[in-house]
């Protein structure tokens, strides 16, 4: 009879965040992430190229999806109070602002 080996872990070296987390954006170099998941209403967000918005709601799609409702901070030409609707994975790493 075959027997196979198991390897225990401890609970608490799954539950470690890796801190600090980054993410290196084009256009900008590595800023500070959080998981899509824990963004809450009025953080701030930084995307490509610099782009800031302010996250107003985060609603939680599915066990791994999360509905980001953002709005620009520098607006563009013609999209002033423009409101953003991104469908994104709740474990994703998104740059956000101090």
């Amino acid at each position: 009879m075959h027997r196979r080996k198991v390897h225990v872990v401890d609970a608490t070296e799954i539950a470690k965040p890796l801190e600090p987390r980054f993410v290196h954006l084009q256009g900008i170099g590595k800023v500070s992430a959080k998981e899509a998941g824990e963004l809450l209403a009025d953080d701030g967000t930084i995307w490509e190229y610099g782009y800031l918005y302010r996250v107003l709601e985060v609603e939680r799609l599915s066990p791994k999806f999360v509905r980001l409702v953002t709005a620009s901070l520098e607006p563009r030409p013609g999209e002033e109070g423009k409101v953003y609707h991104r469908r994104i994975g709740r474990y994703t790493l998104v740059g956000v602002t101090k």
